[in-house]
């Protein structure tokens, strides 16, 4: 038989195959004709991060381009505010994303992305991470458990309600320290379980142990002094 009648896949190939046999074959029947039954609209990207976008990665939206061949979105890779408005962000699939390539993103609404090192309970709050293409503890997002299909790979979906908190420390006007969220479990506040940072937006320093309410502003929480 003649070499070309051979194909050679690279070992990153054989594991995005297998990991899309393994997706495919969760699938309930019903799922499986879905191409068949709807004809959702793709989210098209190209990456204009300068590096290769891992397989289930976070993404910082840049800009929209509408032309005459495609219209699709410019990404970046997630960034720490100063002063400026970040966001909002997509998911990428389930391959590598080369520089200046163009992809789909994930339509929702349980996304799956690859998770830093921080230990999770569901329920937690996760969202970008500065200079990173994976999510930690965050405001934007709710963890509702891991996905099998690889190491740190997690699930997640939208969530942008407030949350009610106590200042673990003192809040300086302008500064960031971190508040404590209560524990759905007990009704109560545990000291050193389920902190995340936060930022006081407000001149006046919050003290310790004061009652906050959490919003999510830019990707990040944002404490109010209501007690």
């Amino acid at each position: 038989m003649a070499d070309e009648d051979y194909g050679v896949f690279s070992p990153a190939d054989c594991q995005r195959i297998w990991r899309t046999v393994k997706e495919f074959e969760r699938l309930n029947p019903l799922m499986r004709r879905l191409p068949d039954i709807v004809d959702p609209t793709p989210i098209y990207y190209r990456n204009d991060s300068g590096e290769t976008i891992p397989a289930y990665s976070i993404m910082q939206i840049e800009e929209t381009v509408e032309d005459e061949e495609k219209n699709y979105v410019k990404i970046v890779k997630p960034t720490e505010w100063t002063g400026a408005v970040v966001g909002p962000f997509l998911f990428s699939g389930t391959r590598d994303v080369e520089d200046g390539k163009y992809s789909v993103a994930q339509s929702g609404p349980v996304f799956q992305v690859k998770k830093d090192s921080t230990a999770l309970v569901v329920n937690d709050r996760v969202g970008p991470v500065s200079g990173q293409w994976t999510v930690g503890k965050g405001s934007l997002y709710t963890y509702i458990g891991t996905d099998a299909l690889e190491t740190d790979l997690i699930k997640l979906v939208v969530n942008h309600t407030p949350i009610i908190g106590i200042a673990d420390e003192e809040l300086p006007g302008g500064g960031e320290g971190d508040v404590i969220k209560k524990d759905p479990s007990s009704g109560d506040w545990v000291a050193g379980s389920r902190l995340y940072v936060a930022r006081n937006p407000s001149p006046t320093a919050i003290p310790s142990g004061a009652l906050v309410m959490l919003f999510p502003v830019d990707a990040k929480w944002a404490a109010i002094q209501i007690c």
